[in-house]
């Protein structure tokens, strides 16, 4: 499976969050996925479901989202994308 750094790093993070090992957790996706979906784009959409679930109005504003400030939080997070490259 090809993921990118930063989706190993999400995945690892949920491994670690729910206290599962790396193998456990692909073979959970793999066993619930569509037949019409391959395991590499199946495990970037739990990727990104996971963390939208745990996101929260109150944790949107502790960050900074949403403020009419010149999408600054967005700024702020191409930013770290960025970096990491």
């Amino acid at each position: 499976m090809r993921l990118c750094l930063q989706e190993w790093e999400a995945l690892y993070e949920v491994c670690k969050i729910e206290k599962i090992s790396k193998n456990h957790l692909i073979e959970l996706i793999e066993s619930k996925k569509s037949n019409k979906l391959g395991l590499t784009y199946s495990t970037r959409l739990f990727l990104m479901s996971y963390f939208r679930e745990a996101a929260s109005e109150e944790g949107h504003k502790k960050v900074g989202h949403g403020l009419l400030d010149n999408y600054a939080s967005i700024d702020k997070v191409l930013q770290k994308i960025s970096e990491k490259k």
